[in-house]
Order: C-alpha cells, then structure tokens, then sequence
C-alpha cells in the first residue's frame, strides 16, 4: 500500500528543492506516522510513510525502492538485504534495537550511511520524529538545512 508524501507541517519559506531525493519510514506506529505529518516543514526532504508497522524484512526492497533515506522505526536492515535496495544511500535507526542489530561496517562498504539519533535517545513520537527530520536536514543540506 503506497502513502502519499506527507505535506503537512508548519508553514515555511521554501529554501531548497529535491529534485529526485526522497525519504521513507518504515514500520512506523500510527502516532509515529501522525508525529512525522505534523512535525515535518513545507520545504523538508518529502518524506512518505509505509503503512505496515511490522514489515516483512523480504519486503523493503520494494517498500524503499526509489528512496535515498531509509528511516527505520523498528526493523533493521540485513547487509543481503541492504544489497538489493539500489540508490539507498543513508538509513536513519529510530530505535535501540534496530541500532543493536545492525551492521554498521558492512552498510558502510555499501555505500550506506547509518546514522542514529543521538543520546539521550528521544523518548517520545514527537521528539522522535523531530530528531528524524532534523537528521534528514543535516544529510541533504551541508548547512544542516
């Protein structure tokens, strides 16, 4: 199931355009997906929303196909797997488990950035979401956007 690119948000002058860049998350909760909608600016990274919270690992090639950013909510992401997802070139780990199992050194010989969200780890959907974004920002804008 596709969702559309999240639009709403705060209004705000637009600054930059990406032409040809995206985002997903995946495996998001409702009020995680909800966080992501209303915490995302007009002239942010468009960033879509895969509806399953609980993905199939099989699955993300197809669930991330045409997207630069993974945002990952739980799930983590296999180097066999990370293979497969050609024009990945950052994933975004929301929760400690996912960062636990990751294999950051192999993503890394891939061509694919891992990044966390920093410590103290963001507790609620809100600052999460925020924290995602602000990541999402400093990968597409050297400026931190």
């Amino acid at each position: 199931m596709r969702t559309p690119n999240i639009s709403t948000g705060p209004a705000c002058e637009a600054e930059q355009t990406f032409t040809g860049l995206r985002a997903v998350v995946v495996g998001a909760s409702p009020e995680l997906a909800l966080a992501f909608a209303s915490r995302r600016m007009a002239n942010d990274l468009p960033i879509s929303i895969q509806g399953q919270t609980a993905p199939d690992v099989i699955d993300l090639p197809a669930l991330l196909a045409g997207s630069q950013i993974a945002i990952l909510a739980d799930s983590t992401l296999a180097c066999d797997i990370a293979r497969q997802c050609t024009g990945l070139q950052h994933i975004i780990f929301l929760s400690q488990e996912a960062r636990r199992g990751a294999e950051f050194e192999m993503l890394e010989s891939l061509g694919i950035m891992p990044h966390t969200l920093g410590q103290p780890a963001p507790v609620t959907v809100e600052a999460i979401a925020d924290a995602a974004i602000e990541q999402c920002r400093r990968i597409v804008s050297p400026t931190g956007g």
